[in-house]
């Protein structure tokens, strides 16, 4: 592609270019992430689909440092700018969209109050994926293989043990 038409069909410059790159891959993710809990479970199966789709998560991006490098970019970048951050925001929120629905299928589905909202849930796993990514940035021998995986597999284990204790006991950990 020409520099004339990059900027023909991205008139806003980089930013527009960028998050056009953004889109595809945050929708991408959003679609593996709703795929990998299409199938009905119980709490162990549930577990190891969190564990799953977290491991194909990371393999999705690790291979590829620069797009790494490219996304906490545009983080720090939006961090700067307000206008950008709330177009930002958006393909972010995407993900923990996509989580949260899946937390909130799964608390129907169980009947389980979890110990936080979905929002905070999906919030909280977005973050814990993006902490590992920028770890292995800087390291990568820091982050080993499945780590995110098991991490995730033995939140859901410990956030499904806990809204069991408070239907059980009425009280929260």
């Amino acid at each position: 592609m020409t520099r004339g038409a990059l900027y023909y069909n991205f008139p806003a410059g980089k930013e527009d270019l960028f998050l056009a790159l953004l889109d595809a891959r945050v929708e991408q993710r959003a679609d593996s992430i709703r795929a990998s809990f299409a199938a009905p479970g119980g709490t162990l199966e549930t577990a190891q689909q969190a564990r799953a789709a977290a491991d194909d998560a990371f393999a999705a991006v690790r291979p590829n440092r620069e797009w790494r490098l490219l996304t906490f970019e545009l983080a720090l970048h939006a961090a700067r700018d307000g206008a950008f951050a709330q177009r930002y925001a958006e393909r972010e929120d995407t993900i923990r969209q996509a989580i949260e629905e899946v937390v909130r299928a799964r608390v129907e589905q169980f009947g389980a109050q979890p110990p936080l909202s979905p929002r905070d849930l999906a919030t909280g796993l977005n973050a814990l994926g993006n902490g590992l990514a920028l770890d292995a940035l800087t390291d990568d021998n820091a982050v080993s293989d499945g780590l995110f995986g098991r991490l995730v597999g033995f939140l859901v284990r410990g956030i499904f043990a806990a809204a069991e204790d408070q239907q059980t006991n009425g009280r929260t950990r």
